[in-house]
């Protein structure tokens, strides 16, 4: 197979990765980042703005010695991604004025969002992410997914707002490392659900 995306710098291959905030305190991943910098290797870490309202754990922007870390860590060159606003379900309002709070601490919005386990206001997560022949297959072997951020009348929603602020929602899972082996039409962009 051709390579067929096109590379900065005549680079033939890209490695990333994400740091899924669940279960993160400064604790426990500060000493990952240090050694990251230390080599060079700059990643993206994802925050939550408000603390977990579920079985989920681990600090967020609301909390003081946490911000101050991710603040660091965004001037030190790691990106900085939304794992929506917190753990749990959160209303329209309540992801709006996480956004705005995460402009507030980092000075911009980010670029990069990440549906959260079971929160309802993720986008098109769920069998959503799939067509719908895939969708009904995809029904009747997992459990229901409410994920009602991208429903217009739902109190969840907030796809215009991510249309506006958000660059990229990483909402492909594999069980793999090699992601263009799993699925090599990668980045797409999912044209039947622009909210």
């Amino acid at each position: 197979m051709a390579n067929k995306i096109k590379w900065p710098q005549g680079k033939t291959f890209a490695f990333t990765v994400v740091d899924d905030t669940d279960g993160a305190t400064v604790e426990n991943v500060r000493p990952v980042y240090q050694y990251l910098f230390e080599k060079g290797i700059f990643t993206t870490k994802t925050v939550w703005v408000y603390p977990s309202r579920d079985h989920y754990q681990g600090e967020s922007l609301s909390d003081e010695g946490y911000r101050h870390f991710v603040q660091d860590l965004s001037k030190k060159g790691f990106e900085i991604g939304f794992h929506n606003a917190g753990s749990g379900g959160f209303t329209r309002d309540e992801t709006l004025a996480a956004l705005e709070f995460f402009k507030e601490t980092l000075g911009f919005y980010p670029k990069l969002h990440i549906n959260h386990g079971e929160n309802e206001e993720n986008l098109y997560w769920g069998s959503k992410r799939f067509s719908p022949l895939f969708q009904k297959l995809y029904g009747r072997f997992k459990p229901t997914v409410h994920s009602r951020g991208d429903e217009k009348d739902s109190p969840y929603f907030w796809g215009d707002k991510a249309k506006e602020h958000i660059t990229y929602i990483r909402n492909r899972v594999f069980r793999q490392v090699n992601t263009l082996q799993a699925d090599n039409r990668f980045p797409t962009r999912e044209y039947g659900k622009d909210t």
